[in-house]
Order: C-alpha cells, then sequence, then structure tokens
C-alpha cells in the first residue's frame, strides 16, 4: 500500500466548498445561530467498511440495509454561497474564532470510517469537488494508507464521530416525531437524499439543553432564527415552517 492525500485550502476556489450550508454539531449552534437559519437534516447511508456498520449503528437508526443518520444544518444547502463568506472568499467564522467543525473537516467526511477516506475523496473530486484546487500533491500530507497522519485533521475527526454519537437521543426523538408522517416514509423508500426538518415544539427544550443555549436564552435564540429565516431569499417549506413554529413562542 502507497496511498496518499495531499490538500491545503486554496481560498481562490473557496465558493466550491462554501456553498450555503454546513453540518453542524451540537457544540457549534451556540456560536453560530445569529448566523445560520438552523434545521435538522437526515441521511441515508450505506456503509463501505466493516467499520463503518458499528459507527452507523452508534449515531444513526438501521432501516433495511441502510442507516438513518441525522445532523444539524446551519444555512440553506440550495443556496451556492455561504453566508459567512466575505467578499475576499474568507471565512468570517474563522477570523471571529468559531468556525463549524465540520468545516475543517472538509473534503473529508467524519461519517465513514478513516480507512475509506481515500474512497471518499475520490468521490468528492469526481462530483461536487471536481473544481477544488486544494488537491495539490507535495503540499500537505493529510492521509495516507488507511490513517490520518495530520494530527490536527485527525483529531477534529474523531471530535466530529464523538460529538455526533452525543447527539444521537435528540435525532432519536426527532424520528419519533415523524415516522408516521408520508414525507418520512417517501424518504425512507424513496430517491429523496435529504429529509430535513424544522426543530418542533416536541423537543425545542431538548435542543436547547443539548446545545448549551438554555432556557434563559430562548428568547434570543427565536429572535435572531425568526430575522433569519424572514431574510431568506429561497422560501423552502422547511423555512416557512421553521418560521410558523417560532412566531407560536413568545419571545
Amino acid at each position: 500500500m502507497n496511498k496518499k492525500i495531499f490538500f491545503r485550502c486554496s481560498i481562490s476556489c473557496a465558493e466550491v466548498c462554501c456553498t450555503g450550508a454546513t453540518l453542524l454539531t451540537y457544540k457549534d449552534i451556540m456560536h453560530v445561530y445569529k448566523v445560520f437559519p438552523i434545521t435538522i437534516g437526515f441521511w441515508k447511508y450505506i456503509p463501505l467498511a466493516r467499520a463503518d456498520n458499528d459507527f452507523f449503528g452508534e449515531v444513526g437508526l438501521a432501516v433495511n440495509d441502510f442507516f438513518v443518520i441525522g445532523e444539524f444544518i446551519g444555512g440553506n444547502w440550495r443556496q451556492k454561497r455561504c453566508n459567512a463568506l466575505g467578499k475576499d472568499k474568507r471565512c468570517m467564522l474563522q477570523l471571529e474564532g468559531i468556525k463549524p467543525l465540520q468545516c475543517s473537516l472538509i473534503p473529508f467526511s467524519a461519517i465513514f470510517d478513516e480507512s475509506v477516506q481515500d474512497r471518499i475523496i475520490q468521490y468528492q473530486r469526481a462530483n461536487v469537488f471536481k473544481k477544488c484546487g486544494g488537491f495539490l500533491d507535495n503540499t500537505s500530507l493529510i492521509w495516507q494508507d488507511g490513517v490520518f497522519v495530520d494530527k490536527i485533521v485527525r483529531d477534529n475527526f474523531y471530535q466530529y464521530r464523538n460529538l455526533i454519537r452525543a447527539q444521537r437521543p435528540f435525532m432519536m426523538s426527532v424520528i419519533k416525531d415523524v415516522r408516521r408522517s408520508s414525507s418520512y416514509r417517501d424518504f425512507l423508500y424513496g430517491k429523496h437524499g435529504i429529509f430535513e426538518v424544522p426543530i418542533f415544539h416536541e423537543v425545542f427544550e431538548e435542543f436547547l439543553i443539548l446545545t448549551g443555549i438554555g432556557m434563559e436564552n430562548k428568547g434570543d435564540f427565536i429572535n435572531h432564527q425568526k430575522r433569519l429565516l424572514k431574510n431568506t431569499t429561497n422560501k423552502e417549506d422547511v423555512f416557512s415552517d421553521s418560521l410558523k413554529i417560532y412566531e407560536t413562542y413568545e419571545s
């Protein structure tokens, strides 16, 4: 074996990875809820390695031959550019020291095992990262023969995995509330790649406690989310539903 992945982020093509949304861990949300509208997304994953089966079971729900895994979404993935990306193509959140953990892992995926990241990168480079200029040989060696050799990336990778383990009970609460809906069943057994929902009344208090925002900052969270949702250019149903929910609260 002599598989290597070199990567160094290139600001010149920042819009390739800094699209309209990013995935958030529950610890990120406290720092960025004034910047992004927050929703919840579920995806279907098929294991690529034996180790994936174990991890997917720890963070998601087994359904037939795949797993449903939920994560928080910051922003609108339908848009082409992140709200936090400045005109100079620099991340304003990074400059403030509150860059989401997922953004530090791109283009790698913490959902899949460390050993298969070469397959992840092969897929990424053929698809969404086709125009990425960061894959230059002899720059920064990040991964080699099944393991991350860059300590920062490796630490971020396993920290992210630990955090999504910790937020699984919340995601299961959300699934419990939506499992009988036709849209969720369509997602499970249809071709929909993502099932995105607002933060329902039933799980809102659990969400505030999990994220550390707390009941004492409930009003501040609601007010910022309402402002962001009203200013959203794309009026998807999930954002309209989120706004309706927040407008029922006394902030």
